[in-house]
């Protein structure tokens, strides 16, 4: 993707993107061009984790130490930190005004972020909107008697946000935004943030035998036939599965479908580095499937969508129909 395909979806603005691009922020080829969006977002996340390491689930801090960790602002209810790439919530009893956190059956239904007139999906609560393909890490605290708030840890769109009526701070009926999450970890647990970041990027797939992923990518494959995009509310999102993505890879067998040529290394999980490419651009009506998705090398993958050659598009084609999916 280009620069302003990757600052939409990664939801920052041009100004910080330009302060990622000093800090180091790897490209395509180098040429700071293009981008592929999983490596960003990994590079963001190894850059955190020294800080993430800092807090435990359970461990309870004030605003202010919070900010110290992660970064972000201590006046709001939902705090974007792109030092740390996370959004943090805070949740409390307000008493039903003009925020009414609440949980049902362990799902908390955290209440977006404005609090006189209806509420609006932009900023933070577009950010959460997104949060499953946006690459930003959500955490939640819950608040304590004493004006403290507990780290319940890492968080996950349990449900599709919705919208209801409930008052303002001047106690008249606006639209508010919804948002179902459930927690990934529970506070019993004694591993540090750092080592569930890594288990839980990695635990889905590493764990599954060939078959098993074969059979879970083609189950995903299936489904996502004839689906073009999801918008909600005038937004699009575009759906990419782990699961299909490391299957062509497998399918590869460590060689890019472009050039032919074995990847450049082997990465410290002992597979071939390898990055899974749309034919048809999801963004352009393609789906995320297998019989839509390839294996290139970063070389041939920044060469695509440089060059948007149509005979490198007809050789790929023409790779997916021959092998044996």
């Amino acid at each position: 993707m280009n620069k302003h395909e990757l600052i939409k979806q990664a939801e920052i603005t041009s100004k910080f993107f330009n302060e990622l691009l000093i800090l180091g922020m790897p490209s395509l080829n180098n040429n700071q061009i293009d981008f592929d969006f999983d490596m960003v977002v990994e590079w963001r996340n190894t850059r955190s984790r020294n800080r993430l390491d800092q807090i435990k689930i359970g461990d309870i801090h004030t605003k202010q130490e919070i900010k110290d960790i992660f970064g972000g602002s201590i006046f709001s209810g939902m705090s974007r930190s792109h030092e740390t790439n996370s959004l943090l919530l805070f949740s409390k009893d307000h008493q039903g005004n003009p925020y009414n956190d609440r949980y049902i059956n362990n799902v908390l239904h955290y209440t977006g972020t404005g609090a006189t007139g209806d509420q609006k999906l932009e900023s933070a609560n577009k950010v959460l909107y997104n949060s499953d393909t946006n690459g930003v890490n959500v955490f939640l605290f819950v608040g304590t008697d004493d004006n403290r708030y507990r780290f319940k840890g890492p968080v996950q769109l349990a449900a599709e946000p919705y919208t209801t009526t409930e008052p303002d701070n001047q106690n008249s009926d606006r639209l508010v935004w919804k948002f179902p999450l459930k927690e990934k970890y529970s506070d019993s647990s004694n591993i540090n943030l750092d080592q569930k970041n890594k288990n839980l990027i990695e635990k889905d797939i590493a764990n599954l035998s060939a078959s098993e992923l074969s059979k879970t990518a083609h189950q995903i494959s299936q489904q996502n036939k004839g689906v073009r995009h999801v918008t909600h509310t005038k937004l699009n999102r575009y759906t990419r599965s782990r699961f299909i993505s490391d299957y062509v890879k497998q399918l590869a067998h460590g060689v890019c479908q472009l050039c032919e040529q074995p990847a450049p290394f082997i990465t410290n999980s002992g597979v071939p580095f390898l990055h899974a490419h749309h034919i048809v651009y999801l963004s352009q009506g393609g789906t995320d499937t297998i019989e839509n998705t390839i294996a290139l090398c970063p070389n041939c993958h920044a060469r695509i969508h440089e060059l948007e050659s149509s005979a490198d598009v007809a050789k790929l084609m023409q790779k997916v129909s021959q092998r044996v999916n």
